[in-house]
């Protein structure tokens, strides 16, 4: 570990070291990062208690409107967002705790159920057709929405704004410049074969993105309110403020089932992204400090909940979505 680190941070012995700006990106976006990765905690929770039963589609998305302002909760969970906040904190900081050993079970576990739920959804838009539609849109297909994102539109390519987004998503997904890629590099075994497990990750990664994502959400928002609803709203905001409405549309059971499925997958695909922009802080203490991993994890988790904090309470809806993902086209 020390070797490789060692040298994309620099040692102490210099006085100013590049590498080290590394640790401060992930905390810094690990402050807000965690407080987007609640509310997914949060939904898996109100997924289950049946807050969403009956609702409108105007009513749902007013709940995440007021879920965001603290002072607004429709639960009675006083500062309701600020608790989830709290409790997603001292889950990722119990995990790194336990070293890499306990990132990797929950990878284990995290990635695997992942698959699972979304290979589930996906399976229940592409086969929703035309029968799910609702009476507002008669003929609306999910099938509009998959060919909606797999129809090429090469006008795009000269366009500035596509390739920039495009390298943000690169960038952000990869984490180039925060040292996480070269954090877990440094536990690699010499015998561990570098080239299948970059293919492996990299594949996975694009698979569960890719494929997995474009056949959950757009489908099943055309299969119900139509292509046109879709151009017109596609957007990160989607996965809090439509997808539980139209979830509530598969009947009481399996609305419920989908959408801990649902939130459960961006709760999984979330925490093993914040574990990692921890692990860096972790590591680089106990190298140049020696630091044991509970202080580490401590630390890492404490400073990122006085950052997070008042990105929580102050925070602007639009901006935090705005920056987490890009536009869907």
């Amino acid at each position: 570990m020390r070797s490789a680190w060692a040298t994309f941070c620099g040692s102490r012995s210099r006085r100013w070291y590049f590498g080290v700006f590394g640790i401060f990106t992930n905390i810094a976006v690990a402050s807000y990062y965690c407080y987007i990765e609640s509310w997914t905690m949060s939904y898996v929770w109100h997924s289950l208690i049946g807050t969403f039963d009956g609702m409108t589609q105007v009513q749902v998305a007013d709940f995440f409107s007021k879920y965001v302002d603290i002072d607004k909760s429709l639960t009675g969970i006083p500062y309701e967002a600020v608790v989830f906040y709290v409790l997603c904190l001292l889950l990722n900081t119990y995990i790194l705790s336990r070293g890499l050993a306990g990132v990797e079970k929950a990878a284990k576990i995290g990635i695997p159920m992942l698959l699972i739920f979304g290979g589930f959804l996906a399976f229940r838009g592409l086969t929703l057709g035309t029968s799910g539609a609702s009476a507002e849109v008669p003929g609306a297909s999910a099938w509009d929405g998959l060919n909606f994102l797999w129809t090429p539109q090469y006008s795009s390519l000269s366009d500035p704004k596509v390739w920039l987004a495009a390298a943000g998503q690169i960038f952000f997904t990869l984490s180039v410049g925060m040292g996480t890629i070269h954090c877990y590099a440094a536990y690699v075994k010499s015998k561990d074969d570098v080239a299948l497990n970059a293919v492996s990750a990299g594949f996975t990664n694009e698979f569960v993105e890719v494929v997995l994502g474009s056949s959950i959400v757009i489908p099943i928002a055309a299969g119900y309110l139509g292509l046109d609803w879709v151009k017109e709203n596609a957007g990160f905001g989607m996965a809090f403020q439509t997808m539980p409405f139209l979830f509530e549309k598969w009947g009481p059971i399996l609305s419920v089932v989908a959408g801990v499925m649902w939130f459960g997958l961006l709760f999984f695909a979330g925490i093993t992204s914040s574990l990692a922009m921890g692990t860096p802080w972790m590591g680089f203490m106990r190298d140049e400090f020696g630091w044991g991993r509970l202080k580490g994890a401590w630390s890492f988790g404490g400073i990122v909940l006085l950052l997070g904090l008042p990105t929580v309470i102050f925070s602007n809806m639009e901006f935090l979505m705005s920056t987490t993902i890009g536009p869907v086209r």
